[in-house]
């Protein structure tokens, strides 16, 4: 099996601090709304929330 490295998928590369999780990953309050319009249970909000902001952040 191939390293990470030498996969296609993206991957982050660096570390970061809890203020960088806060500012990066926080949830805006249009996507807190829009969590909520689309899920029913906090399992699903959080996954959802979760898959969102990786999508935004790798591609």
């Amino acid at each position: 099996m191939a390293s990470i490295e030498r996969t296609a998928y993206p991957r982050f590369t660096q570390q970061f601090s809890d203020q960088e999780l806060g500012a990066r990953f926080g949830p805006t309050i249009e996507e807190a709304a829009l969590v909520l319009r689309q899920s029913t249970s906090d399992a699903e909000r959080l996954t959802f929330l979760v898959m969102l902001k990786l999508w935004q952040a790798l591609g």
